[in-house]
C-alpha cells in the first residue's frame, strides 16, 4: 500500500469516509430529517456510533505504525509530547467554541452559572469525564471526541513501552490475545451496564482505550508482517474490499435492531479492525480510490471538519427554521450546502492563520 513517511494514504482516504458518514449523522439538526426522513431514520441515524468506533480504531493503528511517543521518556518529553497533541488540537476547538456560544445565549444569560462550568469543561478538554449530556455534548457536541482522544493520547507512551518488553517472537500471539481480550472486555461492559449506556458505553474514555488498543495491537501485527509482499491476487484484494463495503452498510442497515448497550461500540470493534487490516495491506479499487490525492487531502483535513460541520449545521438550521424554510427537500438542499462550506472553508481557514503566525513571526523579528 503507497506509503509517504509513516502515513498510510489509504487510510486518510478512509478518513474522509468516516466524517462523511459522522456529518449526515449529524443532519437530524434539521428537524424535517431527524422526524420524517425515512433514509435518516432506516440508513443515516446509526452513523455517529459506527464512524466514531471506526476513528477510535484507526487512531490506534496510526499511533502505532508512526511509533508515537517514541521519544517520551521522561517528565519533560512527555510535556512536550501532550503539548504538541494540544496545539493541534486547540488550533480547531477554540475557534469553533467561540462559535456555538451564540447558539447558546439563553443559557448563558439566564443560567449563567451552570453555563460557565460547562463552558470550562469544554474549555479545558475534560468534558468526556462527566456523564452529564448537557456537559460532554455542551457547546460544539463533537468536541468531546478531542477530550477522549487526549486521554489517549496520554496513554500512548505507556503504550509504546509496554510493547517494547514483549519479545519479538511472541508478539503476534500477544497482540492476538490483547486483541481478544480487548472485544471481551467491551461486550462484558455492554452486558453489565443498564444506565447511561450512551455516555459509559460510547464516551467515557477508558472504554473508547479499548477500541485504541486494539487498533494499536492490530498495527503491531501489521509491522511484524510488514516484510512480507502485499497481496498481488487482484481478485481477492477486490473481494476483500466489497465484503469491507458490505460490512459498512449492513452496520448501517442494523443499528435499529440493535440492543442500545451494544449498538453504542461493541458490535463494531470486529469490523472496524478487519477493515483497517484491509484497506492497509490489500490493492484493489478500494485502495485506489482512497489514495487518490483529492483523498487523501480530504483525509488530512478530517479535524478542521469534525470540529467545524456542526457548528455549520446548527445556524443554518436555525436560519432556516427562522425564515420557515422546513420542509424536508429544502433540508436536504441545506445540508448539501453546508457540506461545501465546510469543505471549501478548511483551505481559507488555513491560509487565514497562515498568514496570522507569518506576521506575528515578523513582528517579533522587529520586536
Amino acid at each position: 500500500m503507497e506509503k509517504k513517511g509513516n502515513k498510510i494514504e489509504a487510510l486518510q482516504g478512509l478518513r474522509m469516509i468516516l466524517f462523511l458518514t459522522i456529518f449526515f449523522f449529524h443532519v437530524s439538526i434539521f428537524s424535517a430529517i431527524g422526524n420524517d426522513s425515512k433514509l435518516y431514520n432506516w440508513v443515516l441515524r446509526g452513523g455517529g456510533t459506527l464512524a466514531v468506533a471506526y476513528f477510535f480504531v484507526l487512531s490506534g493503528f496510526v499511533a502505532s505504525v508512526s511509533e508515537s511517543g517514541r521519544n517520551v521518556i521522561d517528565k519533560k518529553s512527555f510535556i512536550s509530547f501532550m503539548l504538541k497533541r494540544l496545539k493541534q488540537f486547540y488550533k480547531y476547538h477554540l475557534l469553533f467554541l467561540i462559535a456555538a456560544l451564540p447558539l447558546n445565549y439563553y443559557e448563558l444569560f439566564y443560567n449563567t452559572k451552570d453555563a460557565l462550568v460547562k463552558l470550562g469543561w469544554s474549555l479545558l478538554l475534560v468534558q468526556s469525564w462527566n456523564s452529564d449530556r448537557t456537559v460532554w455534548l455542551g457547546y460544539n457536541g463533537v468536541a468531546w471526541f478531542l477530550s477522549t482522544s487526549l486521554f489517549l493520547t496520554a496513554c500512548t507512551p505507556f503504550l509504546y513501552k509496554m510493547m517494547c518488553f514483549v519479545p519479538s517472537y511472541k508478539r503476534f500471539k500477544t497482540d492476538m490475545a490483547g486483541i481478544i481480550v480487548c472485544l471481551a472486555v467491551m461486550l462484558l461492559f455492554a452486558k453489565l451496564n443498564h444506565f447511561n449506556e450512551k455516555y459509559w458505553l460510547y464516551a467515557f474514555p477508558p472504554t473508547r482505550m479499548l477500541d485504541y488498543i486494539a487498533g494499536y495491537l492490530l498495527a503491531d501485527i501489521y509491522k511484524l508482517k510488514r516484510g512480507e509482499n502485499a497481496y498481488k491476487n487482484h481478485i481477492k484484494s477486490n473481494i476483500n474490499n466489497i465484503i469491507v463495503i458490505l460490512l459498512y452498510i449492513t452496520y448501517l442497515a442494523i443499528f435499529n435492531f440493535v440492543d442500545i448497550r451494544f449498538q453504542r461500540a461493541a458490535i463494531y470493534l470486529p469490523g472496524a479492525l478487519f477493515t483497517v487490516w484491509i484497506v492497509t495491506k490489500e490493492q484493489g479499487f478500494l485502495q485506489r480510490f482512497f489514495c487518490k490525492s483529492w483523498m487523501v487531502k480530504a483525509g488530512d483535513a478530517t479535524l478542521y471538519f469534525m470540529m467545524s460541520h456542526q457548528i455549520v449545521l446548527r445556524y443554518t438550521a436555525l436560519i432556516s427554521q427562522k425564515i420557515g424554510l422546513v420542509n424536508e427537500g429544502f433540508a436536504w438542499m441545506a445540508v448539501l450546502v453546508c457540506l461545501i462550506i465546510v469543505i471549501i472553508s478548511n483551505p481559507i481557514y488555513e491560509k487565514v492563520m497562515e498568514v496570522l503566525i507569518d506576521a506575528r513571526k515578523r513582528i517579533t523579528i522587529w520586536s
